[in-house]
């Protein structure tokens, strides 16, 4: 069957018409791909079935269409989808293993992204790659937002002691801490770490960027969508939901004496007020 009859028969609208040009492109394409990746071998009926899912429904012409797609390299990305060794080693080497700026653990992710599908899920993220750009300049845009997707993960990871640190209340206990007994120091710790963890998780992100990244609310507002007043507010209420926590935890041990209590709730207070005016 010629390469057209396999396209045309997967779209609607009268396309016959123009079989003898568009045969002319999908040979030429094929042959770009066996210059590309040689050793690459996808059955014609599958390769022109992607086309033809990214085409519109009745282009009009048809060849005109075509030529607004990568033809070859949507070969290839639908080669890899079908897990095909060649295909996968071929992409490895046009797109990923010459790349010295892309870590091997970033590299791996990103393979596990695109060629991967979980069980029952949605097929592997190579399928929406849609033809109208160059493919490696598609790996490229992904492989940035993977590294923001990363970034912004790592920075949204609760870490309350880094927290306390920044705020003076660390574990191993600051100057205002030592001059308190070691029961109540451990439990000043527990109640630190149960409030941090009591935020919502855009709350705990914000705060720990805050005070222990360094990040203002300007920045903090291109990081989340929000204006920098939003984002003021935000913090705002995540230091007062922080304090009342903390209160809240240690008004249920018996143990801590009411101006040891006045005494660690001041201090947290005192702290974030002091960063936050360094860091406003």
């Amino acid at each position: 069957m010629a390469l057209s009859e396999h396209l045309t028969r997967h779209l609607t609208g009268d396309v016959r018409r123009h079989t003898a040009a568009v045969e002319d492109r999908l040979t030429a394409a094929l042959g770009e791909v066996h210059r590309r990746w040689p050793g690459v071998e996808l059955a014609p009926e599958a390769w022109l079935a992607w086309v033809a899912a990214r085409l519109p429904p009745a282009p009009t012409p048809l060849e005109s269409a075509l030529d607004s797609l990568r033809l070859a390299d949507l070969y290839l990305a639908c080669a890899c989808a079908s897990r095909d060794p060649r295909a996968l080693a071929a992409f490895d080497a046009a797109f990923l293993a010459g790349d010295p700026r892309t870590s091997d653990d970033a590299k791996q992710l990103l393979r596990q992204k695109l060629f991967v599908a979980e069980p029952g899920g949605p097929p592997p993220r190579i399928a929406l790659y849609a033809g109208r750009g160059d493919l490696g300049r598609w790996v490229r845009a992904a492989l940035a937002r993977l590294a923001i997707d990363e970034a912004r993960a790592a920075r949204e990871v609760p870490t309350e002691d880094a927290l306390m640190e920044a705020l003076g209340v660390d574990p191993a206990g600051g100057p205002e801490l030592v001059r308190l007994k070691d029961e109540a120091r451990t439990l000043m710790q527990l109640a630190f770490r149960e409030a941090v963890t009591a935020l919502s998780d855009r709350e705990r992100a914000m705060l720990l960027q805050f005070h222990v990244d360094g990040v203002g609310v300007v920045a903090l507002g291109k990081l989340f969508g929000l204006a920098p007043s939003n984002v003021s507010r935000t913090l705002a209420k995540a230091r007062v939901m922080l304090l009342s926590q903390i209160r809240r935890s240690l008004l249920r041990h018996k143990q801590i004496h009411a101006e040891e209590l006045d005494s660690l709730v001041e201090l947290v207070r005192s702290q974030l007020s002091l960063t936050g005016d360094l860091r406003g």
